[in-house]
């Protein structure tokens, strides 16, 4: 499903899972319905007088002819269900990539203003999402301004599919779901792959940058070897100490999970912080909240599978884990 333009712009059609065509044996069996229809027509007595032929001529000739255009037309739309009318376009040109709605699917004229994803002149990264039973896929796109997704369709037994599982980082099902959107404007898997391949060709090493905001307003960027949180930079090339645990808080009556990702690395400390679900069992104190910084979830694995990549302390001084086990009431 892509077009090329030129050898500047791409443009890839956004759209649901095709249906399948109907079989062999179907398409023949819808075949014999029209030639059946055909043949009563054609076997008709003829009339005996001239009344009789005034009304076969009146109604029953315009009847059969009616049935056989109807079984043409349900043969017609039977045999040709597998095209698959676009939902919109995701187009990478000379400014960068954006959406752009189908002229079918708009219905007022900021429906058709084209959504820009990503812009050549600032910096981006790339990061897929996968499902615990990969079976959804999201593509999100990070700027310093932004977090977009788009949702890629993942046939069974497509080799593409599978290398694009390969380098996703898997989230719950309940946040692939929340960041998917409409399964009816999803990119298929090999345009997902070469959409891919052009944006790496652009911006070198742009599946190892994340860019993130927390809530108040630091700076979260992820650049190959290099980690940033407001004024805090870690070096991923350098021995750094980290782990992941789970706390809890109670606000009244409601006490609320979250993961956390503790870092540091010489006189540069953080936790990541992000809600989680589950119920409350062993969990370790809260961290101090000046050194809390709040992410969405679905990019927790991801940041950790980048800290995995980093040399270990050979002699770590993790924070003593205070554990806890509580229970919700």
């Amino acid at each position: 499903m892509r077009e090329a333009r030129d050898d500047r712009s791409l443009r890839f059609v956004l759209g649901g899972e095709p249906a399948e065509p109907l079989s062999r044996g179907g398409q023949v069996l819808a075949a014999g319905v029209v030639a059946a229809a055909v043949g009563a027509a054609l076997r008709m007595p003829l009339p005996s007088s001239w009344s009789e032929m005034a009304l076969v001529a009146a109604y029953v000739r315009p009847f059969a002819v009616a049935l056989v255009l109807l079984a043409a037309f349900g043969v017609r739309r039977l045999t040709s269900r597998g095209v698959a009318l676009p939902r919109g376009y995701l187009v990478a040109d000379a400014t960068g990539v954006h959406r752009e709605s189908s002229s079918s699917s708009a219905t007022t004229a900021a429906a058709t203003t084209p959504t820009a994803m990503l812009r050549w002149n600032e910096p981006f990264g790339v990061t897929l999402l996968a499902s615990r039973a990969r079976d959804r896929l999201v593509c999100a796109v990070t700027t310093p301004s932004a977090t977009r997704y788009v949702g890629v369709r993942v046939p069974r037994d497509d080799a593409d599919a599978r290398t694009l599982l390969g380098r996703a980082s898997t989230v719950s099902d309940d946040d692939i779901l929340a960041i998917s959107g409409d399964d009816t404007v999803r990119l298929g898997a090999t345009e997902a792959l070469t959409l891919l391949t052009h944006l790496q060709m652009r911006a070198a090493g742009a599946m190892e940058r994340i860019y993130l905001t927390a809530p108040r307003g630091e700076r979260i960027e992820l650049d190959g070897y290099e980690l940033r949180a407001g004024e805090r930079v870690i070096d991923l090339s350098a021995p750094l100490e980290w782990r992941a645990f789970v706390f809890h808080e109670s606000g009244g009556t409601v006490a609320a999970l979250y993961q956390a990702t503790w870092v540091r690395q010489a006189d540069a400390e953080l936790f990541f912080v992000a809600p989680t679900a589950g119920e409350i069992g062993f969990t370790d104190e809260p961290p101090p909240r000046e050194l809390r910084l709040a992410i969405d979830r679905v990019f927790m694995l991801p940041l950790r599978r980048a800290l995995e990549r980093a040399p270990r302390a050979s002699r770590p001084n993790f924070p003593a884990p205070r554990a806890r086990t509580e229970r919700r009431a």
